[in-house]
This record gives structure tokens, C-alpha cells and sequence, in this order.
């Protein structure tokens, strides 16, 4: 008797694993249908395909990224008032997968750059700042610095491009980043104060020529200090500061276009 029951616990224990394999495996099945839906361009259907997979497979990082695609897709379809329910999938979808685990760049860009495009930098700044709190890496305060540069609130990412460059001060791109940032603030008008302008401006500058030093021929950083040079010449009143501030981006860009970039 007891040989028996130990047989028919064994098959209930089996009969148990092939439904949980099962599982994962139907999982696995409509989640290739959803991605052949979604290449297809029936992201309806790769939607409810993704949906279910997410119910019953065991990692579910790949999936989610997946679902918020379709969810992307779909949304880029419709009028913005009925593209909101997919939006907000999006957002669910790629925050989790940063929150559960490690998230490459693409995805860090995805989830911001809708939040940007949706005019909803409000929440990409809240989760950045939260981020921070948790993480304060050079990374994440370059992301918060860009998120700030799309609201045109220079001086806030001016802030989080400098605490980047604290943390990286051998890396040139975290200088050169100061540079392009100050110089687009003060093309399109900069700060009202001229002494203001004038500080930002000579960061800027200094900025550049740091970046230039830690990587000679990079990019285009001395194309910025020479344009900085420019913007502090237009702001100045003294005729012979003017002249030598002239003369200091004639010379900046004249080495700017011997190296790389032109202004």
C-alpha cells in the first residue's frame, strides 16, 4: 500500500512540474507571438500577447521592455488624449525593469525621452531626484542635467553637469558638457544679469579648456570657448576688453579648426 502511494505522490509531483514548465513555456510562446505581432504592426495584438507572457514568466525584464514598446508604437498612433492609457504603460513597464535590475542606457533613454515628449519632464525630474537619493552617480547627474536643459532650466543643470564633472574630473566629456550647455544658455539670451552672464560664460570657458587639456583634439570644445569668447565680448562695455576678448576666440577657433569641429 504504501508502495503505491509513494507511486501515485511521484506522478502527482510530476504531473505538478510539467504544469509550472508548461507555464513558463506557453509564456515563452506568446511572447514570441507578441514580438512577431509587433514587427507585423499589430501592436494591439503584441499588447495582449506581451500581457499574458508577463503573468506567468519568471523573468520579466525582457518582456516589460517589450510590452512598453508595443505600448510606444501603439501610442504614436493615436491622438494624444487617447495615447495617454499607453503612455502611462510605458512609464509602469520601464520603471520596473530599472527598479528590479540593472538597466542599460537605451532603456534609461526611452523612458526619459517619452516623459520629455509627452511634456511630462516634471516626473522624469521627481524620479531622477529620487534616483539620486538612492544613487548620486555621475550618470544619473548627467540624466537629471539633461531633463533640466529640456524645461530651459540652465542654471539646475548647469548645477547637476558640475557635481558629474566632481565626480569625474579626468574625463573631458564631463567638462566639454559645461561648455555646450552654457553656450546654449547664453545664445538664447542667458541670464538677464550681465554679471550673471559673465560668470556663467568664463565657467564655460574654463570648462572647455579643461576638457581640451584632459583630451587634446576633443570633439568640439574649443569651438565652444572660442563662441563663450564671443558672447562675453558682446556683453562688455569696455572697447579694449572687447578687443581682447575678440582676438581670444579668433585664436580659440583658429585652433578649434586646425583640431576637430568647426564653429
Amino acid at each position: 500500500m504504501r508502495y503505491v502511494i509513494g507511486i501515485l505522490a511521484f506522478l502527482a509531483l510530476g504531473l505538478i512540474g510539467a504544469y509550472v514548465v508548461s507555464d513558463e513555456l506557453r509564456a515563452r510562446l506568446q511572447a514570441e507571438s507578441g514580438y512577431r505581432a509587433y514587427k507585423g504592426g499589430r501592436f494591439d495584438e503584441a499588447i495582449a500577447e506581451y500581457t499574458s507572457a508577463l503573468n506567468n514568466i519568471e523573468d520579466k525584464r525582457a518582456v516589460r521592455r517589450n510590452l512598453a514598446m508595443a505600448h510606444l508604437a501603439r501610442a504614436r498612433e493615436l491622438p494624444a488624449e487617447e495615447a495617454v492609457i499607453h503612455i502611462d504603460e510605458v512609464v509602469s513597464q520601464l520603471t520596473a525593469v530599472i527598479v528590479d535590475g540593472v538597466a542599460d542606457s537605451s532603456l534609461w533613454e526611452l523612458l526619459l525621452n517619452t516623459w520629455v515628449e509627452t511634456g511630462r519632464v516634471d516626473e522624469a525630474q521627481a524620479f531622477l531626484e529620487q534616483r539620486l537619493e538612492k544613487d548620486p552617480s555621475a550618470e544619473n547627474y548627467r540624466l537629471l542635467g539633461w531633463v533640466k536643459a529640456q524645461k530651459s532650466d540652465f542654471r539646475g543643470a548647469l548645477l547637476a553637469y558640475e557635481k558629474r564633472a566632481e565626480l569625474l574630473p579626468n574625463e573631458a566629456n564631463s567638462f566639454s558638457s559645461i561648455a555646450i550647455l552654457t553656450w546654449e544658455w547664453m545664445h538664447q539670451d542667458g541670464p538677464t544679469n550681465d554679471y550673471e552672464a559673465k560668470t556663467f560664460s568664463k565657467r564655460g570657458i574654463e570648462a572647455a579648456l579643461i576638457a581640451e587639456r584632459l583630451q587634446p583634439g576633443h570633439g568640439s570644445s574649443l569651438v565652444y570657448a572660442g563662441l563663450l569668447y564671443r558672447e562675453l565680448a558682446k556683453r562688455s562695455k569696455d572697447p579694449a576688453e572687447v578687443a581682447a576678448l575678440t582676438a581670444s576666440a579668433e585664436s580659440t577657433l583658429v585652433k578649434a579648426r586646425a583640431g576637430k569641429g568647426t564653429p
